[in-house]
């Protein structure tokens, strides 16, 4: 508690409890605006809206309503074969997950533990 009082009435003041002189370094202000790019709207990351937008979705945050959805290409592949191909992967994906799961539990079988 003394410790929070000297320093409060050092920083106040300038003087220590006893009277004494402090001195103080001033660090230099660093001026971090300068460092910020230009502010721009990012499609389904961020948006910025006048309240007027707000109030019309009856002042609803859902960042949804503002941002929306970022824009997707389109690779060309139909939606049937994409999700064929990607569910065969995923199966594939699965097997090997399998198999690795198998090999750590019998070596971790082997390990002793005391």
């Amino acid at each position: 508690m003394r410790e929070k009082w000297e320093n409060w009435l050092t920083a106040s003041t300038g003087n220590d409890c006893r009277g004494n002189q402090k001195s103080f370094r001033l660090l230099p202000r660093v001026e971090i605006q300068s460092a910020k790019p230009a502010y721009s709207d990012e499609p389904g990351f961020c948006k910025s809206v006048k309240l007027e937008e707000i109030s019309s979705h009856g002042y609803v945050l859902t960042p949804g309503r503002y941002v929306g959805a970022a824009d997707v290409e389109d690779d060309g592949e139909a939606f049937d074969q994409k999700m064929k191909r990607l569910t065969a992967t995923l199966e594939e994906q699965f097997t090997e997950s399998a198999k690795l799961e198998k090999r750590i539990r019998a070596s971790l079988a082997g390990l002793t533990h005391e």
